[in-house]
């Protein structure tokens, strides 16, 4: 990590490709951790992706991405039920194993993203 920190953000609508490339990414680095396959999501049409980011802001669901510098280190699905917050498909880019501080920052930037006082489980 070289003393870089993570800085989280939200994904933007426009950023489809991002968050497709990202999860392309991870399913081929450990294709064991998710519920699909890499030849399963590829095969997604760019609509699916286009639609798949929230555009209203007011979703319960948001898209994180955790970057060092300016290279990507991770990403994170949070979905809000009932006020509980739950994380899906985190996972960390190659080259990012700092995946500790990189989950802590993800769960504040969720809280963040989500502005309210929900709890990660």
């Amino acid at each position: 990590m070289n003393g870089e920190s993570a800085h989280v953000r939200r994904v933007q609508p426009d950023e489809w490709q991002l968050w497709r490339s990202l999860r392309l990414q991870a399913l081929a680095d450990s294709p064991e951790a998710f519920g699909s396959t890499l030849e399963h999501t590829r095969q997604r049409s760019n609509s699916y992706w286009q639609e798949l980011i929230p555009t209203d802001g007011l979703s319960d669901r948001i898209f994180l991405v955790a970057q060092l510098g300016d290279r990507l280190a991770g990403m994170v699905r949070a979905d809000v039920l009932s006020g509980i917050t739950s994380l899906h498909g985190l996972a960390s880019c190659p080259g990012a194993s700092s995946c500790i501080a990189m989950m802590t920052d993800l769960e504040e930037g969720t809280r963040w993203g989500f502005q309210t006082s929900t709890s990660i489980c």
